[in-house]
């Protein structure tokens, strides 16, 4: 399948995702996530062109199945990730599973974040795209 450069978005299961060019990804997760839609999260971003930011609204997220945290490891890496809306619970197990990510990966180095809204998340994503430009 070719790269996408375009803007594109879609429904898997309740969830959704974006890609806004050129280099920033949302994934809206909505109830539990399953094994099937981390791995179909996977190739969504696979077909993008190159590492993203992802932002993460988990602000409606139910539980992270045993086959979704087993799938993770299908995923390729982004640049960064940012959560907004997670539990505390939650922020605690996205952190979990992010360690885990790392080390699956040959120790892939992913900076995790957790705010508190989409606003500030896409603040987060501008200091942090600044920041690598200025190295």
């Amino acid at each position: 399948m070719e790269k996408q450069t375009e803007r594109r978005e879609e429904k898997i299961g309740a969830h959704s995702m974006v890609f806004e060019p050129p280099d920033l990804c949302t994934l809206v997760l909505t109830g539990d996530v399953s094994g099937d839609e981390q791995t179909r999260f996977g190739q969504f971003l696979r077909d993008l062109p190159g590492k993203v930011y992802l932002i993460v609204a988990a602000d409606a997220l139910g539980s992270y199945t045993t086959a979704a945290k087993k799938a993770i490891k299908d995923v390729p890496p982004a640049r960064a990730v940012v959560i907004h809306g997670a539990s505390r619970q939650m922020q605690i197990v996205l952190s979990i599973l992010n360690k885990v990510y790392m080390m699956v990966n040959l120790g892939t180095e992913i900076p995790l974040s957790f705010v508190a809204n989409d606003l500030e998340a896409r603040r987060w994503v501008d200091y942090h795209r600044q920041s690598q430009a200025a190295k």
